[in-house]
């Protein structure tokens, strides 16, 4: 089994937007924290993909959605 993850470019901009918006706000340690604290949970999630809750959504166009 190959375990890791991929961050798309969309999502990759995502978070360095939310980044941004928060090193404006409240500094840059807090969006340094985010980006990193991001990163271990993606690394966390792609360790153990049994972690966590079965998503019950009925909507065939969200059953596969690559993110």
């Amino acid at each position: 089994m190959i375990r890791g993850y991929v961050i798309t470019p969309n999502a990759d901009a995502d978070l360095d937007g939310i980044a941004d918006n928060l090193v404006d706000y409240a500094g840059l340690d807090y969006g340094l924290r985010f980006i990193a604290e991001a990163f271990r949970r993606f690394e966390l999630l792609s360790s153990q993909p049994g972690m966590g809750w079965v998503c019950r959504v009925q909507q065939k166009d969200l059953e596969r959605e690559a993110v």
